[in-house]
């Protein structure tokens, strides 16, 4: 062998000998943080969900009235049901909600539902746009809407009434809309349902998807669904 290539072969060896040293130092640090000097620190993390309690919520009362047609909810831990009424908006809820308005939008949030269990806010009125963010637990949605857009739940998301425009993105869990005009879906892991009105089908695109798509919507009109990084079930249906 060169002598080239012994030096080589002898960094080569060096490397992978600090290497190895650095990772069982992690390792055996690890090791004591776990079952040494921080075990006691360790097993109070990992048991706060039982010891931390949340404290009921109580009844759902009314918060007020506003006249808005467009709604955007964020922070959310519980469940959030948007129903269709007239107007104004009523909102209800028992969780302690902020709630402001600039121009024709209501916005909502709870930076303190996490402190809460059985945590609801009820959104009553007519509205045009609903836009839902950071959400943890069920979302049902009852009134039409010409454009709703979702984006960070972790739970259930069901749409019973049509909506125009659909565009969500970063959900882990259920979904299911019915959508006349537009559906485009980013970043989620779990189902997917879409339902098109009788006689439509659809003009899908689709990108980086890891699952299974059916596909059983005929129709001559056209409603477009754009699908790009789902993971899971995909079904698509006239309904």
């Amino acid at each position: 062998m060169r002598k080239g290539g012994l030096l080589g072969l002898a960094l080569f060896l060096v490397v992978l000998v600090i290497v190895g040293l650095i990772a069982l130092t992690f390792i055996g640090l690890g090791l004591l943080g776990i079952f040494g000097f921080g075990h006691e620190k360790w097993f109070s993390l990992s048991n706060c969900h039982c010891e931390c309690s949340t404290m009921e919520a109580g009844e759902v009362r009314e918060i007020g009235t506003y006249n808005g047609s467009k709604v955007h909810i964020s922070n959310l831990v519980g469940r959030l049901v948007v129903e269709e009424g007239n107007s104004p908006l009523v909102i209800y809820s028992n969780l302690p909600i902020n709630v402001s308005q600039v121009g024709d939008e209501v916005l909502i949030t709870c930076n303190e539902c996490n402190k809460y269990k059985d945590g609801k806010i009820i959104v009553k009125g007519n509205l045009s746009e609903l836009e839902i963010g950071d959400v943890l637990g069920k979302v049902e949605v009852e009134v039409p809407l010409r454009i709703l857009k979702v984006g960070d739940i972790m739970g259930e998301l069901e749409v019973h009434a049509p909506v125009g425009v659909f565009e969500s993105g970063d959900i882990m869990g259920r979904v299911s809309v019915k959508a006349l005009k537009l559906v485009d879906v980013e970043d989620v892991l779990g189902e997917l349902k879409v339902m098109v009105p009788e006689g439509y089908g659809v003009n899908l695109k689709v990108d980086d998807i890891m699952g299974k798509i059916k596909n059983e919507a005929k129709g001559e009109k056209k409603v477009k669904v754009n699908l790009e990084d789902v993971m899971g079930r995909v079904e698509i249906i006239n309904g």
